[in-house]
C-alpha cells in the first residue's frame, strides 16, 4: 500500500493512496483522526477495481488519487512555524454484513519485505501478513516548512507540475523531461496544480501555466475552429530577509471537463478533442525562477 508509514508530504501535498482488496469493485474509505476530537473522520467513501492481481485468494487492486488533507486533520507542531505536524490515516474495506475493517498498512521496509517475499514465491497475502505492520495506520510527517527567508541563494527552488483526476496522475519535475498523456477520460474533472519547494530558503511565487486547446469541428463540412482556453493559477508571499516564511507554494486550478466537451465550441459546431499543456514557474526569496517541463494532453 502506499503511501507507507513515515511519508513525509508537506501539509498541501495531494496524497495518491493504493493498495488491494479482497472483492471486486469493494467500498472503501479513507479516514484520518481528528487531532480536536480524537476520533476518525472519513475523508472519501469510493470503490475498488474489478481489476484481480493475486488468485487464490483474490486480490484486486484501488487507488485513489489527489486526496487533500486539512489542517484540522494535522497535528500541529509547537513554535511560531505551524506548517509541520503529523496525519494518521487509515484505509478499510466494507465486508459483506456492512462491518469495516482496516487493511494492512507498511513502513518503508515493510513493503520492501513484501517485494522480497513475493520474489521468493509467496502469495502477496503470506507476503502481507509476514511483513505489515503491527498497528494498521499510516503516520505521515510533515516537515516545518517556515525558514528565515534569505535574499541571496545560488540555487534556484524545484518546480513541478501536476495533472490529475479522481483516478490517476501525471507529474513533470524541474531536472526532468516534458510528459505526454496520449488521452485523458472526457467524465472526469481535472485539477493541475504547480507545486514549487525551496529546501534551503523561501518562496515568493508559485505559477501555475498552460492552456486547453478545444477543436471544433462543423459537421456540414467538416471546418474546424481552434478555441484556447487558458488554464492560470498564481500564489504568492510577501518575503522580509531574515523573517520566517513558507519554503513551500503551490497554486492550483480545476480543469472542468464537461464544460470544456458541451459549452466551448461555437453555434454549429462540436466538440471533436482538446489538446493541453501546461506548465509551472517557481521564484524563490533571491529571485531566481525555474520553470518545469510541460505535460501535454489530449481530451
Amino acid at each position: 500500500m502506499d503511501p507507507v508509514w513515515g511519508s513525509t508530504p508537506t501539509r498541501r501535498d495531494p496524497v495518491d493512496l493504493s493498495g488491494v482488496a479482497s472483492k471486486p469493485n469493494a467500498v472503501l474509505r479513507i479516514q484520518a483522526t481528528s487531532y480536536e476530537t480524537r476520533d476518525f473522520v472519513t475523508l472519501l467513501t469510493f470503490r475498488g477495481t474489478a481489476t484481480r492481481v493475486a488468485s487464490s485468494p483474490d486480490l484486486y487492486s484501488w487507488s485513489s488519487i489527489g486526496l487533500a488533507i486539512d489542517d484540522r486533520f494535522w497535528v500541529p507542531t509547537i513554535g511560531t512555524c505551524t506548517s509541520g505536524g503529523m496525519a494518521n490515516l487509515r484505509v478499510q474495506e466494507q465486508d459483506t454484513d456492512g462491518t469495516f475493517r482496516d487493511l494492512a498498512t507498511f513502513d518503508a521496509a515493510g513493503r520492501d519485505c513484501v517485494y522480497d517475499h513475493i520474489a521468493a514465491g509467496e502469495h502477496p497475502v503470506t507476503a502481507g501478513s509476514a511483513c505489515k505492520l503491527e498497528n494498521e495506520t499510516i503516520v505521515l510527517f510533515a516537515p516545518p516548512q517556515c525558514i528565515p527567508a534569505r535574499t541571496t541563494d545560488p540555487t534556484g527552488p524545484d518546480v513541478t507540475v501536476r495533472l490529475s483526476n479522481s483516478a490517476s496522475a501525471w507529474q513533470a519535475a524541474s531536472g526532468g523531461t516534458n510528459v505526454t498523456v496520449p488521452f485523458v477520460p472526457r467524465t472526469l474533472p481535472l485539477n493541475a496544480r504547480a507545486m514549487v519547494r525551496d529546501r534551503d530558503g523561501a518562496v515568493s511565487r508559485a505559477q501555475l501555466g498552460g492552456s486547453v486547446n478545444v477543436v471544433c469541428r462543423r459537421a456540414s463540412d467538416g471546418a474546424i475552429v481552434r478555441v484556447p482556453v487558458t488554464v492560470d493559477a498564481t500564489s504568492t508571499q510577501s518575503i522580509t530577509a531574515g523573517a520566517l516564511a513558507q519554503i513551500s507554494l503551490d497554486a492550483s486550478r480545476s480543469i472542468n471537463v464537461s464544460a470544456l466537451v458541451t459549452s466551448t465550441c461555437p453555434a454549429g459546431y462540436a466538440f471533436d478533442h482538446g489538446d493541453g499543456n501546461l506548465f509551472a514557474v517557481g521564484t524563490n526569496a533571491a529571485g531566481a525562477s525555474v520553470y518545469s517541463p510541460q505535460i501535454s494532453f489530449t481530451l
